[in-house]
């Protein structure tokens, strides 16, 4: 069964939409869904790799100890991951089951297929396009949640048979493959979960059209999950049901029967049934949860996860300012440092960056107001967390501290002074926005020349 496949199915002028979404807004979400499938192939592919060679070393390893157990895995080593590589790089393949369900991606993909039947030839094409990449999306997230129990299964037999031969210490570094790969592949669900304008102006369109209604009923992923028969909603379809006597009656039957055990309490007895309507109900939300993105193979770590290994490159970097100013002394008036600095989370206790600083001079008093270029910085830092909200924070720079009109006078590198830093950073929130304290001792500003103060103390907020 292809997954999001459709029959056409044409309905009268009279219940076709009137609406329209123009072709821009249609390539961009064709453009953000294409980018989320490319990203999960690339992903899938690269954890596939790494765990393939983590697990290639493991077998090595086992061989001094099984040389048959070890010779079985390699061979079926190659099939599984082959297999799975080939899943990645074939979205459009044909998926047998539905382990995946995103409602929003379900609903763009039921609504395209909709409006390419009854809409406007106008932006048929954009549809097309936009219907054929949620289509190659679905099959990819179900190919990588396929993969990743595939792992799952594949680190439990690892796990039992490592454990055999006294070597489960190994199994670590597979391990952390295949538990970062599902912390990916969940974070992707978790974005489509995160439906934007441009999702809801198109399903405002045909939302609340009976005809879209009934095609939804007949081609969305959610009616192959639970099926609905041909004449629901009509007279047909209470044929066979019991009427109010009827259910009376079994009711009366049941209280007066004799291994009820609940006498002639009729509400007991329907609190029970209830209860079991809520068992069943119960059931069947946890298989729509897995669906939506739950595992029932999820890999327990035994180590402590980085939540930055998922994530892009520019998902990791944190932007931020920071300000310092400085009183009057024989060399410079009073100043204020104004700095803009750039971070990389390494991990979740670990950021690395780099900053520019501009030293802005406000006069010699509040009756000498003067503003004024007198210096510039290049800074670096490493923040560490201790505990909580505090960080040690170490860094070096360099200043400029002279006033200068004209940005060759920078070019005199004599003028520049080295700091190093060490201190104490506290990190908090302000409203939705983080700001942190920072409390600095510069240890080389003792030879610096003019004089600079010793400590630091700077305020700043991240973005």
């Amino acid at each position: 069964m292809q997954v999001f496949a459709y029959t056409p199915v044409k309905y009268p002028s009279d219940t076709t939409y009137t609406g329209n979404i123009n072709n821009r807004s249609i390539s961009q979400l064709n453009k953000k869904y294409a980018q989320l499938n490319q990203q999960l192939t690339k992903r899938t592919q690269h954890y596939l790799q790494k765990a393939q060679r983590s697990e290639k070393k493991i077998c090595l390893k086992l061989l001094s100890k099984n040389s048959v157990i070890a010779q079985q895995l390699l061979h079926t080593s190659a099939d599984v991951y082959q297999k799975a590589l080939q899943k990645s790089k074939n979205p459009l393949q044909k998926i047998r089951r539905i382990t995946a369900y995103i409602p929003g991606l379900d609903s763009i993909h039921t609504a395209t297929g909709y409006l390419l039947q009854n809409g406007t030839m106008d932006n048929a094409s954009s549809l097309l396009n936009l219907n054929h990449t949620t289509n190659s999306l679905q099959n990819n997230l179900e190919a990588a949640t396929i993969t990743s129990q595939a792992l799952s299964q594949r680190m439990q037999l690892l796990n039992r048979l490592l454990t055999q031969a006294g070597m489960l210490k190994y199994l670590k570094n597979f391990q952390q493959q295949a538990f970062y790969y599902q912390q990916q592949v969940a974070g992707y669900k978790e974005m489509l979960h995160d439906e934007k304008q441009l999702e809801q102006k198109m399903l405002a369109i045909v939302r609340n059209l009976p005809a879209f209604q009934d095609f939804w009923q007949r081609n969305s992923l959610l009616a192959q999950l639970f099926p609905v028969t041909a004449n629901v909603g009509t007279t047909q379809a209470l044929a066979g049901l019991q009427s109010r006597n009827q259910v009376q009656q079994i009711l009366t039957q049941q209280l007066g029967g004799a291994g009820t055990g609940t006498g002639s309490n009729p509400q007991q007895f329907i609190q029970q049934q209830m209860q079991a309507a809520q068992n069943q109900l119960n059931t069947l939300k946890n298989k729509i949860n897995q669906l939506s993105g739950g595992n029932s193979e999820l890999i327990m770590p035994d180590f402590t996860p980085n939540q930055q290994k998922t994530k892009t490159i520019w998902q990791r970097l944190e932007y931020g300012m920071n300000i310092q100013s400085q009183k009057t002394n024989y060399y410079l008036p009073v100043t204020s440092d104004i700095a803009g600095t750039i971070g990389y989370k390494l991990n979740d206790k670990s950021t690395v960056g780099v900053g520019v600083a501009y030293k802005m001079g406000w006069g010699n008093g509040i009756n000498a107001v003067k503003i004024s270029n007198e210096g510039i910085g290049l800074r670096s830092f490493l923040d560490i967390k201790i505990k909580g909200s505090i960080w040690v924070t170490g860094g070096y720079e360099q200043n400029y501290q002279t006033a200068f009109n004209r940005i060759p006078q920078l070019r005199d590198y004599s003028a520049w002074q080295t700091s190093g830093l060490i201190g104490v950073t506290k990190k908090m929130k302000v409203g939705k926005k983080a700001s942190n304290i920072q409390l600095l001792w510069d240890f080389l500003s003792y030879r610096a020349i003019p004089a600079t103060q010793p400590l630091k103390f700077r305020i700043g907020y991240n973005f």
